[in-house]
């Protein structure tokens, strides 16, 4: 009993000690309106409490120290808004001391430094920092803690490193706003608990919004020991720096916990676009979105870097990577991870889509060093870039890595590249085992799906590839580094429908198996013929559609099949290389030079074992699945083991198998095997060099392989013999110089008896798969200096024979050989027996009969009757193509040309003398006749009328010039008809009204009737005008032309035929002489002493025109003849009347008669002036 009372009574006593202790630390309330108010308040000596009423600005650059006998203050206002504390100098704030142990800071704008060291509790909330900063230190403080709740940081307003530094502190910040901008010139938060050299505290950021403003990061946080950051948003962070680190930094942190948050537009120019971890212990990533996160260099999302003593484990879990273009750097990988040194980590759900890199590869994982990685289930969706490496993992600087990969697909991406790139995987060593992986839709420009260096290690399980394109062909799957072991596995794969033309499988030093998989529709570009448009070359990977392998690679294909797969061969590999086939299946696929295609000059050898497989309607050129050119004997074997050949075709040679190497007998083998319904154009199984070259096929029955060989053109072996065919034409006795017309024709044969046939489709014609043949001719002792062969001496096989015929054998009689040699072989191999010959003999000539002279040769005589191959029509042949014309009137190689009629050219040199000499006396008297013009005797003939009658004097003596020469053009034509109308219409037209005039004024002489002298021009300009009309009508409708013509001894000529409307001009011409002539005619009586002499030169005149017309249409008489009667009508003419109308005049004036002229003068005055006019 009594001692239950005295623990009541302790009870109670130190209940009442608690309630006296809370009574005296009740901190002191203190309302502040001033700064004076403030300063006072922070330095009474007990606990207090501020409230603040009102903006308090404090204009110093003082820190203020919280007097340290305050264990507890509290700092309040009423909200930010209006309760605000502000120190004008950015230097100026407050420090809390150790002693006080509890700080309180709500409902504020705050905007000074603060410092808090080694305080116990620090509580901020709803507070508004304004260019403020805080200072945690609480190194010395084990049991602290600090919370920032529901606040928000305003961008400073002057440049400051961090906004808050932490050191060894327990942190809260919870429900805050944080924004930065360029005067942030770090991050917002700076963070770094090393305590006893250890990691310590916590750091939880919860429900938070950083912004950076796209100028600073969020966070540089050391060795804080547990970190965790929930349902926060990070955005437009950006870490300038290039020395390393991210946006939000962790550095050798023991755990670090981040979930539900997000992630948008970050960027370092370093490593870490947004998370950057360096050398963690732990790290939980869980429920993470990032945006347009970007890295220069490596991780544009999420960086992690460490070393094996580090023991790193990682788990990221549910993340979303989207929308990231990185556009100017050369460096970034991993677009979503970047990986540097060891760690462990396990990555599940994720999900990444719109992800570009304009100047790197853009792996979205990139690992650097070894480490072990579980992945699962990741999908990735519209990846590219632009560089060597891979887009989904890149490994460098590795050796022992392990990933492991379960559930992925990736999908829609590209990857640029002028260097061989991996599309998918490049693995530089180290082991990567996947499993249910699908691919769908990928490509590059010069791009395989993996790559393996040094000694990687891929092993996939369930894998589907479903169109992927590589713009430069290369292999889809690749190892390319020699002297390293390399191993490939794949089981249960489905590829199809690759569209580029690069080979499947390349190794180098690789061990590889395939297993229960199936390659369908692989490189549709070749069959469609899209790989080779604009291309000049094939590349080295284009070379075969399956498998190439070199330095001692092996593969082994088990329970695999290949539908429609298409290229140049189906493997290409080199010595000591080993394809193992078991189970396997090809069909439905064009392989231009087989499947197995084994030729050393091309470098494709190698031994291929093929078990239990079948081949099925494959196609191909020359053995569509075995290709043997020529290999040494010990570089290759190609070994069939129970399989199955059915329904190939291979356009030209060999159904299955095509071999022109001697040593094939030893190195290929068809054990048990069936052929069913192969076919080809020669040789439905095999064709080969000869018999003795064939593959060796052995069958249970020894009697099935003779059974197949009975089949028509089942076997057939290359050409090995010439044979003449029973149409061809055999020589026998022939005279030198005979032509064989006939054809001569052999035909070319197999070991086999099997006839061969070339080309018969003139539109499918290729040269170079011709055979050409020559013929040549030699005595019996080999020698060619007697006998001679002349024509087309070198021909071609066509159809199913080769012929050739129309050749002339020259030669001193005698025995010869005839001799047919092939020059080219076609598509064939060379063989020995390519010659045929047949025996001749040139028989004596018979020289009473033949003609036997030197002829097509120089030195041997041909034997012949002459022939001349076309008509010498009315001549005789007398030798081969040689006429003689000389009992004909016709000349050249024929005797059907025409002498050339010649004109007697000093007779035309003549007549243009004298037509010169003409236009001389037209010129003398048309000045003379200018000079005395004034005078009576010229003055009464009138002067104008003269002057034209000498004008056109002058066109008949140009008349002259053209008719004393050739006729060669149509303008000749034109000029002689102008020059001889024309000039009638001048002079006969003029002396046509001068005569008119004469026999008008006695006719009307007792009349007062005016003919005017204009009247008289219109009638010479009339006769000018029809004739200018008729000339252009026929010039318009080509009806004057300059012809040949004949003479009657065969003679050719130029002349000018006219049209039938001349006959126009012929009577309008006759109508003008008739009436000037009945004029002339009408005025004899008239007294000499009033009328000129005009009645002479109008007869001369139209008599001279009247026979020139006469001649000119008598066809019979020779041109020279009639232009000899024109050149003389027209100088007769002229010369008549120019003594008449001139020379009379001039003499009479020279004589000067002044009695005729006075008589005249007189004689003319008596007739009335008015009876006419000149």
């Amino acid at each position: 009993m009594f001692k239950m009372n005295v623990n009541s009574i302790i009870t109670i006593l130190l209940l009442y000690i608690n309630i006296i202790k809370k009574v005296i630390n009740t901190p002191v309330e203190i309302d502040v309106k001033t700064n004076q108010q403030f300063i006072n308040a922070i330095s009474q000596k007990n606990d207090v409490k501020l409230n603040i009423k009102k903006e308090i600005t404090i204009n110093s650059s003082i820190i203020y120290n919280i007097n340290s006998s305050i264990s507890k203050i509290i700092i309040q206002g009423e909200s930010p808004a209006s309760s605000i504390i502000k120190f004008t100098n950015n230097d100026g704030g407050l420090s809390f001391g150790s002693s006080t142990k509890e700080i309180e800071i709500s409902n504020i704008t705050i905007s000074f430094k603060t410092y808090f060291n080694d305080n116990e509790n620090i509580y901020i909330k709803n507070v508004v920092v304004d260019s403020g900063q805080f200072f945690f230190n609480t190194n010395y403080q084990d049991n602290n803690s600090i919370i920032i709740s529901n606040s928000t940081f305003i961008p400073p307003k002057y440049p400051i490193s961090y906004y808050i530094y932490v050191i060894n502190s327990n942190f809260l910040i919870e429900g805050c706003k944080i924004y930065g901008n360029e005067n942030i010139l770090n991050a917002f938060l700076n963070a770094k608990n090393l305590k006893n050299n250890e990691n310590y505290g916590e750091l939880i950021i919860k429900d938070t919004l950083i912004s950076g403003g796209y100028f600073s990061k969020a966070f540089d946080i050391y060795n804080v020991k547990d970190v965790i950051i929930d349902n926060s948003n990070f955005r437009e962070l950006v870490n300038p720096s290039k020395k390393g680190g991210g946006t939000l930094n962790f550095i050798t942190c023991t755990n670090i916990t981040i979930s539900n948050s997000n992630f948008n537009d970050n960027h370092s120019f370093s490593n870490g676009g947004s998370l950057n971890f360096n050398k963690p212990l732990t790290i939980n990533l869980n429920n993470l979105t990032f945006t347009n996160s970007t890295a220069v260099i490596s991780g544009s999302a999420i960086s992690i870097n460490s070393e094996i003593i580090d023991h790193s484990y990682a788990v990221i879990k549910d993340i979303s990577v989207k929308d990231v273009n990185i556009i100017s750097s050369r460096e970034a990988s991993g677009l979503f991870l970047g990986l540097l040194g060891y760690i462990e980590i396990d990555i599940e759900n994720v999900y990444c889509d719109n992800i570009h890199s304009q100047e790197s590869d853009g792996s979205l994982i990139f690992i650097n060093g070894d480490l072990s990685m579980n992945i699962k289930n990741i999908t990735a969706n519209n990846i590219t870039g632009n560089g060597v490496g891979a887009l989904f993992i890149n490994t460098v600087n590795v050796n022992d890595v392990i990933i492991n990969a379960k559930d992925i697909i990736f999908s829609n991406s590209y990857i640029n590249s002028q260097k061989n790139t991996a599309s998918f995987l490049r693995l530089t060593a180290g082991l990567f085992e996947a499993s249910n992986v699908t691919i769908i839709n990928i490509g590059g420009d010069y791009s395989s799906l993996i790559v393996q260096q040094n000694t990687g290690i891929v092993k996939i399980n369930n894998l589907l590839i479903d169109e992927y394109n590589s713009k430069i062909p290369t292999a889809l799957f690749e190892s390319d580094i020699r002297d390293k072991k390399v191993s490939l596995e794949l089981n249960k794969i489905v590829v199809k429908n690759i569209k580029s033309n690069g080979v499947i499988i390349s190794l180098q030093d690789t061990e590889c198996l395939i297993t229960n998989s199936e390659f369908v529709n692989i490189h549709s570009c070749y069959i469609n013929e899209e790989c080779y448009q604009n291309k000049e070359i094939i590349f080295y990977m284009e070379k075969a559609s399956i498998a190439i392998l070199n330095w001692e690679s092996k593969i082994n294909f088990e329970n695999v099949i290949f539908t429609n797969v298409y290229g140049e061969r189906g493997f290409f590999n080199g010595v000591g290389t080993t394809t193992t086939f078991k189970n396997v299946t090809i069909q439905d696929g064009y392989e231009k030079m087989g499947i197995f295609n084994i030729d050393y000059n091309n470098s494709s050898k190698g031994d291929f074992i093929i078990h239990n497989s079948y081949f099925i309607n494959n196609k191909g050129i020359n053995g569509n699945i075995a290709n043997i050119v020529y290999c040494p004997k010990g570089d290759y074997t190609l070994n069939f083991y129970n399989s199955h050949f059915y329904n190939n075709y291979s356009s030209k040679f060999g159904g299955v198998i095509y071999s022109i190497n001697e040593y094939t007998p030893s190195n290929v083998l068809f054990s048990n095997c069936e052929f069913l319904n192969n076919n080809s154009k020669y040789g439905n199984i095999a064709y080969s060099l000869d018999k003795n070259s064939e593959p060796k096929f052995i069958f249970k029955d020894s009697t099935f392989l003779n059974k197949l060989k009975s089949e028509k053109y089942s076997f057939v072996t290359n050409p090995t013999k010439l044979m003449f065919s029973e149409n061809s034409y055999i020589i026998n006795n022939i005279l030198s110089g005979d032509v064989i017309n006939k054809n001569i024709i052999f035909k070319i044969y197999d070991d086999y008896e099997n006839k061969f046939i070339f080309g018969y489709d003139a539109d499918l014609l290729n040269i170079n798969e011709l055979f050409f043949f020559e013929v040549k001719a030699t005595d019996m002792e080999g020698k060619t200096e007697n006998i001679a062969l002349f024509g087309q001496r070198k021909s071609y096989c066509w159809e199913d024979s080769c012929s050739i015929n129309n050749l002339k054998i020259v030669g001193i009689p005698g025995e010869y050989l005839f001799k047919l040699k092939l020059l080219t072989y076609g598509s064939y191999s060379k063989f020995y027996n390519d010659e045929i010959s047949m025996k001749i003999k040139i028989l004596e000539c018979n020289e009473t009969k033949y003609i036997y002279q030197f002829k097509e040769h120089p030195t041997i005589k041909s034997c012949y009757s002459p022939t001349c191959h076309a008509s010498c029509n009315t001549g005789e042949c007398i030798n081969d193509n040689v006429c003689d014309c000389t009992k004909t009137p016709f000349t050249g190689l024929y005797c059907d040309e025409h002498y050339i009629l010649h004109r007697n050219k000093y007779m035309d040199y003549f007549h243009r003398l004298l037509a010169i000499i003409l236009i001389i006396m037209d010129i003398i008297c048309m000045y003379y006749t200018i000079k005395y013009r004034n005078n009576p005797v010229v003055k009464g003939g009138s002067i104008n009328f003269l002057i034209i009658i000498l004008f056109g004097l002058i066109l008949n003596s140009c008349y002259i010039f053209f008719i004393s020469k050739k006729r060669e053009t149509n303008g000749d034509c034109y000029n002689i008809y102008i020059l001889k109308n024309i000039g009638f219409s001048l002079v006969f037209g003029s002396i046509l009204v001068k005569t008119y005039r004469i026999n008008f004024i006695f006719t009307h002489v007792k009349h007062s009737i005016i003919f005017k002298t204009y009247k008289m021009y219109m009638i010479i300009g009339l006769i000018i005008l029809f004739h200018t009309i008729l000339l252009i009508i026929w010039i318009i409708f080509k009806n004057l032309n300059c012809v040949l013509l004949y003479t009657t001894l065969e003679e050719e000529y130029h002349d000018c035929k006219y049209s039938k409307t001349k006959f126009l001009s012929i009577i309008f011409n006759s109508v003008i002489l008739f009436i000037g002539t009945y004029l002339a005619y009408s005025i004899r009586y008239v007294n000499d002493n009033f009328k000129e002499p005009l009645a002479v030169p109008i007869y001369v005149y139209s008599v001279c025109n009247i026979l020139s017309e006469i001649v000119d249409h008598i066809e019979d008489i020779p041109l020279s003849f009639k232009d000899e009667v024109m050149i003389f009508s027209v100088i007769i003419y002229t010369l008549v009347i120019l003594y008449y109308l001139y020379i009379k005049k001039f003499i009479t004036i020279w004589k000067k008669e002044p009695e005729f002229i006075s008589t005249s003068q007189f004689k003319l005055n008596e007739i009335p002036l008015n009876t006419y006019k000149l």
